[in-house]
């Protein structure tokens, strides 16, 4: 079902006719051990086996392996490898490639399927042993508590990756053919974490020099060449010009003599952080507490924006002390986990600012030259601008 799976100890697959993508944690210690070559995006190590005591390796027979490696690469992030087979290797005589997916952004209830070659049950100490064949599963994509936009999760107790499974694919079924949108990095009663394919095209397509390539799962835009924007630098802590930004706004918090930044994203309603709003520690002493609702949290207190150094076309927000509801994410911990919550004011309440726009599927990407503008009110930004 899946040709393109192979076993060479972990679970790899084909991505073209000379190389295979698997978990960089399955040769982790080879970039720990070794002396790896570093380029300014990547580094490489060179080894004649892909796995110590493997009989069954690929990388056998004397053949030479390049191993590309993330440098910031762990157990835990950009845990995914490029092992790269000398010229005149040819996988295909296996199978074509596996398609590698770029723009896939899941939702919540999407299903995709996990296969390898690891254990299929275990029992406490009892396990079935590593499998001969192939072996895959349907699982359901999770969108909470996947530690961030370089990884992928789903599936459950039941359903998820066992030992031996690390490097496998977590697939999807689009246009009549199979995409690949995850690589096996971590299992656990609650389901797998995998390394997000979309995050790590430019990584996989450099090193490769784009003998391997991502495309979309949408056919029409695989022939969009999207231009480069560039920006002046108007960052690294400077003064920002009065009309730019116009919708980050100064945030002070009545109960905590706390001031922070806010970004207008409508008539009535902030977007900060939920720190900036509540904080457990101090919760208690203020008399402000967390209201749990079926899919989020509130909290009810006196929040002030300032919009006094802001252009304002048209507004009739008066800055008058009042009660105002504060949402967070049902999930919400305090200082960490989903740190985010929306100020909702009034209805009938104009801040007479054009809001921001909310991009809905922006995904980090590794290796790419983005530029980023941080903005705000603290002293975090000229601290930055003497670091860097």
């Amino acid at each position: 079902m899946f040709p393109f799976t192979i076993k060479i100890g972990c679970t790899a697959t084909i991505i073209s006719s000379r190389h295979l993508l698997c978990a960089s944690h399955c040769y982790g210690f080879y970039a720990l051990r070794a002396y790896p070559t570093r380029t300014d995006t990547y580094m490489y190590i060179y080894n004649y086996k892909a796995v110590d005591g493997d009989e069954d390796n690929i990388g056998k027979h004397g053949h030479r392996i390049k191993f590309y490696f993330p440098l910031n690469v762990s157990a835990h992030f950009h845990d995914i490898v490029v092992l790269e087979y000398p010229e005149g290797t040819n996988f295909t005589e296996i199978s074509k490639p596996v398609k590698l997916a770029k723009d896939y952004i899941e939702k919540e209830g999407d299903e995709a399927y996990i296969a390898g070659f690891g254990l299929w049950w275990e029992n406490g100490t009892e396990t079935s042993g590593g499998s001969d064949v192939l072996r895959h599963t349907k699982v359901t994509i999770l969108k909470i508590d996947c530690f961030g936009t370089y990884r992928v999760c789903g599936g459950n107790a039941t359903h998820r990756a066992l030992m031996g499974d690390s490097g496998g694919p977590m697939l999807i079924h689009r246009n009549n053919q199979w995409y690949q949108i995850g690589v096996s990095s971590g299992s656990g009663i609650m389901g797998d974490s995998r390394t997000r394919i979309s995050s790590f095209c430019n990584f996989i397509e450099e090193v490769t020099k784009n003998e391997a390539k991502c495309e979309s799962i949408f056919p029409e835009r695989n022939n969009i060449n999207f231009p480069i924007k560039s920006f002046e630098p108007i960052y690294k802590g400077q003064l920002t010009p009065t009309k730019l930004f116009n919708f980050v706004v100064p945030l002070y918090n009545y109960y905590y003599n706390q001031g922070c930044t806010a970004t207008v994203i409508s008539k009535r309603h902030l977007l900060t952080s939920g720190f900036c709003v509540y904080r457990d520690w101090w919760a208690q002493s203020k008399m402000i507490q967390f209201t749990e609702h079926s899919t989020y949290k509130t909290v009810i207190g006196k929040l002030f924006p300032d919009f006094r150094t802001k252009n304002i076309v048209h507004s009739n927000f008066k800055n008058d002390p009042m009660n105002v509801t504060a949402y967070f994410p049902l999930n919400y911990v305090w200082p960490w986990n989903h740190n985010i919550a929306v100020i909702e004011y009034p209805k009938g309440t104009d801040f007479g600012i054009e809001p921001v726009s909310l991009p809905k599927d922006y995904i980090s990407i590794y290796l790419d030259n983005s530029t980023f503008i941080l903005a705000g009110f603290g002293f975090g930004l000229r601290d930055i601008k003497s670091r860097f």
